[in-house]
Order: structure tokens, then C-alpha cells, then sequence
């Protein structure tokens, strides 16, 4: 089992949703936050070249303490259909 970084808490981290780019990913860790579930940002590097210049938009993994999980796709799932922003890309999308 492993530990989460959030302190002594034993509560293992799972990914709740993967985000398009850095900015998405920061408004929905901003989001969750703000509703009491830490979150841990993982960036994914695309592995490409646009016309020789570094790609810009890594996937971001967000990942909560398993007891949230729910609570957190719920949360985002809301946005979405509130139409507040992109929709959460299924959790095996990369």
C-alpha cells in the first residue's frame, strides 16, 4: 500500500482524471481544493516536436486519496455538465 504524501495518512492515491494541459489541470486541482480533496498533479510529457519547437500541452494525471476518488469525479463530472469548463478525459486516457 502506498502512503500519500499529504502527511501520515495511509490512504493510498488513485487517478481521478486526466486533463488536457497544465492550466486545465491547475483550475481543477484549484477546484478540488477548494471542496477539502488534495490533489497531486503528474505531468505527462508528449513526446513531439511541433516544426522543431517543444510541445506545450502535457497531459496532467490527477490523482486523490482513494477515499475521495468518488467525490472528486463527481466534482469534476459536475463542471462538465455545468459547461464550465473542457470535459474530464476518461481516467484511461493518456
Amino acid at each position: 500500500m502506498s502512503t500519500s504524501p499529504f502527511g501520515k495518512n495511509k490512504d493510498p492515491l488513485v487517478h481521478v482524471a486526466t486533463a488536457p494541459n497544465e492550466i486545465i489541470a491547475g483550475m481543477w486541482a484549484d477546484i478540488l481544493e477548494q471542496n477539502g480533496i488534495h490533489v497531486l498533479i503528474k505531468r505527462i510529457p508528449r513526446n513531439y516536436f511541433n516544426y522543431g519547437v517543444p510541445a506545450t500541452d502535457d497531459l496532467c494525471e490527477i490523482y486523490s486519496p482513494a477515499s475521495k476518488a468518488q467525490e472528486a469525479e463527481q466534482i469534476l463530472s459536475s463542471l462538465n455538465e455545468a459547461g464550465d469548463t473542457e470535459k474530464p478525459p476518461d481516467k484511461t486516457d493518456k
